[in-house]
């Protein structure tokens, strides 16, 4: 199960990089990448609630496919942040590739899960023993989603090693289970209230991990954070303020999330980390590491910009 990715091949995945349309801002000074889903929702909400204009940063928005797509373009040039799970972290470590948090990222809360393990209203599936060789989707393969799928299976009476995941856009995974090319799939909002009634919930896979997690974060590489650091501090500034701005303004957000999306939903379910907590990110690790998903421990506070560029 573990992402042996060539450094080569990881970098090449560029080419999957999806951007069917951009945001300009008064020029384009940041080149931003992110998904579209409600977790990297929150460079929408920067952007058209006017955090990027209040701290004095013009930004660029291009949205991709998923975190990998993104990270392969901030490899590659093309970007300069993006919005990723920490498993580009671990990737990035195990590839010589210098990336570095700038600012916290997303939440997945127990309490107000973000997304769900779901299969068809008539599906037999009810259990992670019933999923034992079936087919899972999750917008990453080697990542977050495959963790998540995995784990939930273990705990909840099946073996994970007779699944096969897959990855998928999430706007496809309620399609592809129609279809009957997907048992289940980890579909993440806004997609989860969209799909409705098409669906029936049977876990929440983060839980499996931790109750509460950063599911997400804001990175750029060594590189671009030494030499901006006034517009890294703008960009942390920005999204910890939307990040309060969000919590307190669920459905505005979700109004700016359709615009983007093309998903309406009555209001947001993510919210943003405010403050850098590498505790909400090393149970991400230690999962990875017993899922052999990574080759050795590593500590989550190694992960966040400080300033310096490790020797």
């Amino acid at each position: 199960m573990a992402a042996n990715l060539s450094r080569a091949r990881f970098i090449a995945t560029t080419a999957l990089a999806l951007a069917p349309r951009s945001v300009h801002a008064q020029s384009a000074a940041i080149r931003l990448g992110a998904a579209n889903n409600e977790p990297n929702a929150y460079a929408f909400f920067a952007h058209d609630a006017g955090f990027y204009d209040k701290v004095g940063l013009n930004v660029d928005i291009s949205i991709m496919q998923n975190g990998a797509a993104i990270g392969a373009a901030i490899a590659g040039g093309s970007l300069d942040i993006g919005m990723s799970s920490p498993f580009v972290f671990m990737n990035a470590r195990r590839h010589g590739l210098p990336y570095t948090v700038i600012a916290p990222g997303a939440l997945y809360e127990a309490t107000d899960p973000n997304g769900a393990l779901v299969v068809l209203p008539n599906s037999p599936v009810h259990s992670g023993k019933d999923l034992e060789g079936a087919t899972i989707g999750g917008i990453t393969v080697g990542a977050m989603d495959e963790l998540a799928i995995r784990s939930w299976i273990d705990q909840n009476g099946g073996d994970s090693k007779t699944v096969k995941v897959i990855e998928i856009p999430s706007s496809s995974m309620v399609a592809a289970m129609e279809q009957g090319r997907l048992g289940a799939a980890l579909l993440p909002e806004p997609q989860l209230t969209a799909a409705g009634n098409r669906v029936r919930q049977i876990g929440r896979g983060y839980d499996a991990i931790a109750k509460t997690l950063m599911i997400s974060v804001w990175f750029t590489t060594y590189t671009w954070a030494q030499n901006h650091p006034d517009e890294q501090k703008k960009f942390y500034d920005a999204m910890t303020q939307t990040a309060a701005w969000a919590a307190s303004n669920r459905v505005r957000a979700a109004q700016i999330l359709e615009k983007w999306t093309k998903i309406q939903v009555p209001e947001i379910h993510t919210l943003s980390a405010r403050r850098y907590d590498p505790a909400l990110i090393q149970p991400i690790c230690d999962a990875a590491l017993r899922y052999k998903m990574i080759e050795t421990p590593m500590n989550a506070k190694d992960f966040f910009w400080n300033g310096k560029v490790p020797a």
